[in-house]
């Protein structure tokens, strides 16, 4: 039988559309039709793999059909066989993680490598070497879970700007006037000092005989880089006063960024 190249067309489009035992049906079926050598002629004119062909062809004389078990191809993940591993890997790299230090992602930032990692699951947790995955799976399913490698620079003190004297300086003459004066009293307040402790002297500060308004801890970081709108800007600005001229003896121009803030009324 000739395959013309209509023929072959119309035979590669027709076993493309069908899956599984129907095109293995259909190919052994056109293979019985092509004679002596069917086989052959199907692998080189139509491309077909003749253990496919093969497997049609006892399908189709034996009346049996197999069905394909696609669900339990591949490898199965590895917390699938250790149902605690994540959890183990979370109470091992918690510990010694930390927060992005711009606050801009969620990621946490590890000292451990994966090798660490799997050496500490054999040592804290029990596991067998034959047990666990490779350093490199360990190392998928961190970032898995959300955690990165990174190196951690040591923190440099900043360098001695040209206005570090004059600022210290200064700071020594307010201090010293602040000690001349008994009018003024002194407070010191403990960095160390409970949260609720610092809201409480907020609260009774005034400013121009006025308390504040509100008094509250913000834990929220805000996102950085927004710009509002002339008209949204127009709003602020008739709450704020702008010291860039000012004329005061003790703080003459300040600059544009120094500004008091208007108290509203309550």
């Amino acid at each position: 039988m000739e395959l013309t190249d209509s023929l072959k067309s119309l035979l590669k489009e027709t076993a493309t559309q069908l899956k599984g035992a129907a095109r293995r049906r259909f190919q052994a079926q056109t293979v019985m039709e092509l004679g002596y050598g069917g086989q052959l002629i199907a692998q080189k004119e139509l491309g077909w793999d003749r253990k496919t062909i093969r497997k049609g062809i006892k399908e189709l004389t034996t009346e049996i059909t197999c069905f394909d078990n696609y669900s339990a191809r591949g490898r199965w993940k590895a917390e699938e066989h250790l149902p605690s591993l994540l959890e183990d890997i979370k109470k091992l790299v918690d510990a010694q993680s930390q927060t992005d230090p711009s606050f801009k992602s969620q990621r946490l930032y590890t000292r451990l490598t994966a090798s660490k990692v799997r050496k500490l699951l054999i040592e804290k947790f029990g596991y067998s070497n034959e047990q666990l995955p490779t350093e490199e799976t360990i190392h998928v399913k961190l970032n898995y879970l959300g955690y990165r490698l990174k190196r951690v620079a040591k923190v440099l003190p900043q360098k001695k700007i040209p206005e570090t004297d004059a600022i210290f300086e200064q700071l020594a003459i307010v201090n010293q006037s602040a000690v001349d004066d008994e009018s003024i009293l002194r407070l010191s307040l403990d960095a160390k000092a409970r949260v609720e402790t610092a809201l409480k002297f907020a609260e009774n500060m005034t400013w121009k005989g006025k308390p504040p308004v509100v008094v509250k801890l913000i834990t929220q970081t805000y996102e950085t880089g927004i710009k509002l709108n002339n008209k949204a800007m127009s709003a602020i600005e008739a709450q704020i006063e702008r010291l860039t001229n000012s004329t005061d003896e003790k703080f003459p121009n300040l600059g544009k960024w120094f500004v008091d803030i208007c108290c509203g009324s309550t």
